[in-house]
């Protein structure tokens, strides 16, 4: 038992000549890690407000105000004289002469014959007009912050014909009433563009993706633009240029809205109204 005494002994005096050690060593420091908080809440705006297009432009346009969710643009689809020559013919809504200002009254396209120097890489048009034009398209503005989705669809009525004087459509039943039989436009796939800082995972996931062929007079809806669950946040715009352009340093791709007609219709000038429909869910979504 005295063996035994003794080595407790000795260890316990081990341990107190290593605890004075570190007891004259320099401190070792204390609270070197901390943990705080950081705190912030997004809102829904729910007032209406001015959006601004997502980049470079020529826009969509005009811009209008919002809520939450909202079709924030569409542009008056303007397509050229068609010569009637026996044939189906097809023609590209033609960019929008905004000179007089971002308002309704959308009455007249630019032409590129309009352009006093001809760029085949730029459709004909310089910078300077085509800082006065709207694209062919449209936008959608998601400010929700529920990642919900949308889905927008489109329908046009029929290419109606106007008056002698050119100022009002004709209705059905009035003496030289006429409608364009056959016709159709056709919207082709388009990706979706959103702010650069404001892209998401992938922004590519909103997109136009099949062609959309809205015949004339059919009530049907078709779907145009969709945006999947945790995707369409922010703003987004779908443009449709009628020509190769190089804006600003940037080089958009020519990707049209186009016309068809058949041969067998009355020479004049036709007008049709297209309606819009946004709903708050992507397609295919039964919630």
């Amino acid at each position: 038992m005295k063996n035994v005494k003794l080595v407790s002994a000795a260890a316990l005096f081990a341990v107190a000549i290593i605890g004075g050690q570190v007891a004259n060593a320099a401190p070792r420091p204390q609270d070197v890690k901390k943990e705080n908080i950081s705190r912030v809440e997004l809102k829904a705006d729910e007032n209406e407000k001015i959006i601004t297009p997502p980049d470079v432009g020529p826009p969509t346009g005009p811009y209008v105000s919002v809520g939450v969710l909202g079709i924030t643009s569409t542009t008056n689809l303007l397509f050229p004289e068609i010569k009637l020559t026996g044939k189906i013919e097809t023609v590209n809504a033609q960019y929008v002469d905004a000179s007089k200002g971002k308002t309704e009254k959308q009455d007249t396209y630019l032409s590129p014959l309009l352009a006093p120097k001809p760029n085949l890489d730029s459709g004909g048009f310089s910078e300077s007009q085509l800082d006065k034009v709207f694209v062919p398209g449209y936008s959608v503005t998601d400010t929700r912050g529920t990642g919900q989705g949308w889905h927008l669809t489109a329908s046009i009525g029929n290419f109606e014909k106007f008056a002698a004087d050119g100022k009002n459509v004709l209705q059905e039943g009035e003496e030289g009433y006429r409608k364009l039989k056959g016709a159709f436009v056709t919207f082709p796939p388009v990706k979706g563009i959103t702010v650069k800082e404001a892209t998401i995972e992938n922004p590519n996931n909103v997109a136009a993706g099949v062609n959309a062929v809205l015949k004339a007079g059919d009530p049907n809806a078709v779907s145009l633009a969709n945006a999947p669950v945790e995707e369409g946040r922010g703003v987004w715009e779908f443009r449709y240029d009628p020509y190769k352009i190089t804006y600003k340093g940037v080089t958009r791709t020519k990707n049209p809205v186009t016309l068809t007609v058949p041969a067998d219709n009355y020479a004049g000038a036709y007008q049709a109204t297209m309606t819009w429909n946004l709903a708050d869910a992507p397609v295919g979504d039964n919630a």
